[in-house]
């Protein structure tokens, strides 16, 4: 490969490299202007899902994990505003009712941290939990919210997700229905 900008697939042992290597992250942006259905694919693997539900309609997020679970593949969203309609929820799903999420969220205070206490909840892996409800009804400061999704098994994405700006913080701001505590409303189905 002496010739400049010489691209080709390699397996390499060592690697010596002048210069530097340059990676940019791939950013998909997604919005609620219309509803947005959206299926991830495994070569999208590594990517910041950046959400904005900021359109005052009734219209949604729907993403769909890859059906055809890569282990090791992973994402991240990041919500880049809040919903203004109570309708415009941000929905993610596994893409298969076989294969489900556990982990922990983190429900903070941030703007009163010695007020009300933080949450820390989480799904079980046998509760077989394959769709996340980001709630617009009650959860109205999603901004800055983080979810981080890895697959770590045929059967599993680990969740690791913040939502640093919830005025109230409850107990049960995680549910598997909705009521006017719940931010994040659990399924089993798709």
């Amino acid at each position: 490969m002496a010739e400049s900008g010489c691209m080709r697939d390699g397996e390499f042992n060592s690697l010596l490299v002048s210069g530097s290597i340059k990676y940019m992250r791939n950013i998909i942006p997604l919005t609620n202007a219309t509803t947005t259905d959206r299926t991830l694919t495994v070569a999208e693997s590594g990517s910041l899902i950046t959400l904005d539900p900021n359109t005052d309609s009734a219209t949604t997020i729907n993403i769909t994990l890859p059906s055809t679970n890569q282990v090791g593949s992973f994402y991240e969203f990041y919500f880049l505003t809040n919903p203004q309609n109570s309708a415009a929820d941000v929905t993610i799903n596994t893409g298969n009712n076989s294969i489900n999420f556990a982990g922990n969220f983190i429900f903070a205070d941030a703007r009163n941290p010695d007020g009300n206490a933080n949450f820390f909840e989480n799904i079980l892996i046998d509760e077989s939990i394959s769709k996340l409800t980001i709630d617009a009804t009650n959860l109205k400061q999603t901004i800055d919210a983080t979810i981080k999704l890895t697959s770590v098994s045929a059967t599993q994405w680990r969740i690791e997700s913040i939502f640093p700006n919830i005025g109230t913080p409850h107990a049960d701001n995680l549910s598997s229905s909705a009521n006017t505590d719940v931010q994040i409303v659990t399924s089993a189905t798709i």
